[in-house]
């Protein structure tokens, strides 16, 4: 039986375009959960800080 070539060729680097939406997706995603944190937490030390159902 005569020898096959059984090479198959693999293309390499491709798929970086997937990997830098992604990590630009979880960048933004991040940003974005910073800010609104930034904007709406309130410490429980916070002397404005009031329980649910008290009044103000």
């Amino acid at each position: 039986m005569p020898h096959q070539d059984r090479h198959i060729a693999v293309k390499k680097n491709q798929g970086w375009g997937a990997a830098l939406l992604t990590i630009l997706i979880v960048a933004l995603a991040v940003s974005v959960a910073t800010y609104i944190h930034k904007t709406t937490y309130k410490s429980f030390n916070d002397l404005t800080f009031h329980a649910k159902g008290q009044g103000m």
